[in-house]
Protein backbone atom coordinates (compact mmCIF):
# COMPACT_ATOMS: atom_id res chain seq x y z
CA UNK A 1 0.00 0.00 0.00
CA UNK A 2 1.31 3.30 -0.88
CA UNK A 3 2.03 5.87 1.71
CA UNK A 4 -0.11 8.33 0.13
CA UNK A 5 -3.47 5.54 0.61
CA UNK A 6 -2.38 5.36 4.03
CA UNK A 7 -2.72 8.73 4.35
CA UNK A 8 -5.83 9.33 2.78
CA UNK A 9 -7.55 6.39 4.60
CA UNK A 10 -6.43 7.99 8.04
CA UNK A 11 -7.59 11.35 7.12
CA UNK A 12 -11.17 9.82 6.10
CA UNK A 13 -11.13 8.43 9.26
CA UNK A 14 -10.81 12.18 10.83
CA UNK A 15 -13.51 13.44 8.47
CA UNK A 16 -16.06 10.66 9.47
CA UNK A 17 -15.45 11.12 12.83
CA UNK A 18 -15.93 14.89 12.55
CA UNK A 19 -19.37 14.40 10.71
CA UNK A 20 -20.74 11.81 12.98
CA UNK A 21 -19.80 14.16 15.99
CA UNK A 22 -21.75 17.21 14.06
CA UNK A 23 -24.38 15.13 12.62
CA UNK A 24 -26.54 14.68 16.01
CA UNK A 25 -26.15 18.35 16.82
CA UNK A 26 -28.54 18.85 13.44
CA UNK A 27 -25.76 20.08 11.30
CA UNK A 28 -26.02 19.45 7.59
CA UNK A 29 -23.90 20.70 4.90
CA UNK A 30 -23.59 19.90 1.28
CA UNK A 31 -20.16 18.22 -0.17
CA UNK A 32 -19.28 21.87 -1.09
CA UNK A 33 -19.28 23.05 2.43
CA UNK A 34 -16.05 22.87 5.02
CA UNK A 35 -16.95 21.12 7.92
CA UNK A 36 -16.95 24.27 10.39
CA UNK A 37 -14.16 22.63 12.77
CA UNK A 38 -10.25 24.73 13.11
CA UNK A 39 -8.12 22.08 12.76
CA UNK A 40 -4.42 21.98 13.80
CA UNK A 41 -1.86 19.25 12.12
CA UNK A 42 0.98 18.69 14.05
CA UNK A 43 3.36 16.40 12.24
CA UNK A 44 6.89 16.85 10.81
CA UNK A 45 7.09 19.98 8.78
CA UNK A 46 10.05 19.09 6.51
CA UNK A 47 7.61 15.72 5.65
CA UNK A 48 5.75 15.57 2.23
CA UNK A 49 3.63 13.57 4.18
CA UNK A 50 2.61 17.07 6.22
CA UNK A 51 1.92 19.36 3.13
CA UNK A 52 -0.60 16.15 1.79
CA UNK A 53 -2.50 16.02 5.56
CA UNK A 54 -2.75 19.83 5.17
CA UNK A 55 -3.75 20.15 1.51
CA UNK A 56 -6.35 17.41 1.95
CA UNK A 57 -7.76 18.79 5.48
CA UNK A 58 -8.13 22.37 3.81
CA UNK A 59 -10.45 20.77 1.43
CA UNK A 60 -13.13 19.51 3.92
CA UNK A 61 -12.35 21.76 7.01
CA UNK A 62 -13.05 25.38 7.60
CA UNK A 63 -9.68 25.96 8.90
CA UNK A 64 -6.91 24.42 9.35
CA UNK A 65 -3.20 25.38 10.64
CA UNK A 66 -0.06 23.03 10.46
CA UNK A 67 2.79 22.97 13.16
CA UNK A 68 6.11 21.25 14.37
CA UNK A 69 5.16 18.49 16.64
CA UNK A 70 8.07 18.69 18.29
CA UNK A 71 7.44 21.77 19.59
CA UNK A 72 3.68 21.36 19.74
CA UNK A 73 2.20 22.79 23.33
CA UNK A 74 -0.86 22.12 25.11
CA UNK A 75 -1.68 25.94 24.98
CA UNK A 76 -1.32 26.10 21.40
CA UNK A 77 -3.50 22.96 21.05
CA UNK A 78 -6.55 24.47 22.85
CA UNK A 79 -6.94 27.22 20.27
CA UNK A 80 -8.55 24.44 18.11
CA UNK A 81 -11.49 22.30 17.89
CA UNK A 82 -9.39 19.16 17.01
CA UNK A 83 -5.58 18.04 16.54
CA UNK A 84 -4.40 15.48 14.37
CA UNK A 85 -1.22 13.92 15.74
CA UNK A 86 1.25 12.56 12.93
CA UNK A 87 4.98 12.41 12.66
CA UNK A 88 6.82 10.12 9.75
CA UNK A 89 9.61 9.36 11.71
CA UNK A 90 10.63 5.75 13.30
CA UNK A 91 10.86 7.19 16.65
CA UNK A 92 8.43 10.97 16.54
CA UNK A 93 8.58 13.61 19.16
CA UNK A 94 6.36 12.90 22.03
CA UNK A 95 4.76 16.15 23.43
CA UNK A 96 3.59 15.52 27.09
CA UNK A 97 0.05 17.00 28.04
CA UNK A 98 -1.98 17.16 31.56
CA UNK A 99 -3.80 15.13 32.95
CA UNK A 100 -6.45 18.28 32.25
CA UNK A 101 -5.73 18.48 28.58
CA UNK A 102 -9.25 18.19 26.89
CA UNK A 103 -8.95 18.79 22.97
CA UNK A 104 -10.50 16.08 20.69
CA UNK A 105 -7.10 14.77 19.79
CA UNK A 106 -6.17 12.14 16.74
CA UNK A 107 -3.20 10.25 17.01
CA UNK A 108 -2.29 8.41 13.55
CA UNK A 109 0.48 5.47 13.28
CA UNK A 110 3.78 5.00 16.28
CA UNK A 111 3.05 8.85 17.53
CA UNK A 112 -0.51 7.36 18.82
CA UNK A 113 1.34 4.56 20.16
CA UNK A 114 4.47 6.50 21.99
CA UNK A 115 2.11 9.66 23.04
CA UNK A 116 -0.18 6.88 24.29
CA UNK A 117 2.18 4.85 26.14
CA UNK A 118 3.52 8.26 27.51
CA UNK A 119 0.11 9.74 28.43
CA UNK A 120 -0.80 6.05 30.06
CA UNK A 121 -3.58 5.70 27.46
CA UNK A 122 -5.05 2.69 26.69
CA UNK A 123 -3.98 3.02 22.71
CA UNK A 124 -0.25 3.14 23.96
CA UNK A 125 1.87 -0.27 22.72
CA UNK A 126 0.35 -3.06 24.32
Amino acid sequence: MRMTDILYRNAWCLVTVATLWLAPAGVSRTSAQKIDLDVLYAGNPASERTNDFAEFLTRHFASVETTDLAALTEEQARRFDVVVLDHDARRPPRPRFSQGYGVPTVTVGATGAHIGSTNRLKTGYL
